[in-house]
């Protein structure tokens, strides 16, 4: 489990990278290699900001056949490889309907949620606030 101080600077580290959406058109409009892009990146932003936004731009790359949204998703590799497919949550959401609310207590990237959302109001809970 995270520290307090370092969910904060993760937490932080989304944050700037919220304020600063040009670094993912930088990464996904630069011609040369992965190493190239970095080296440049690094002379421009802080290494913790770059280190964060090219994982994010390789885990929506990675989500984009799976997840429609993905290109505005906010996750790490980790939560997408934990969340659930889109179908498998799609039936799962079915097991829902009727009910008047539902709560998903352990939500990530919120595909579950999401699908049940479709036919009940949700309430989407995540313990980790960089994914919250």
């Amino acid at each position: 489990m995270e520290s307090a101080s370092e969910s904060d600077r993760e937490i932080q580290t989304l944050k700037q990278l919220r304020a600063c959406p040009e670094i993912f058109r930088e990464i996904a409009d630069f011609p040369g290699t992965s190493l190239q892009c970095q080296t440049r990146l690094r002379s421009r932003y802080p290494d913790e900001l770059v280190r964060a936004a090219i994982a994010l731009h390789e885990a929506r790359s990675q989500a984009k056949d799976l997840i429609p949204e993905a290109e505005s998703l906010w996750l790490t590799r980790v939560a997408l490889q934990q969340s659930t497919a889109r179908e498998v949550a799609r039936h799962k959401a079915r097991r829902f309907i009727g009910q008047s609310e539902v709560t998903d207590g352990c939500s990530g990237i919120g595909m579950d949620a999401s699908e049940i959302a479709q036919h009940v109001p949700v309430n989407a809970v995540e313990m980790d606030p960089a994914m919250a």
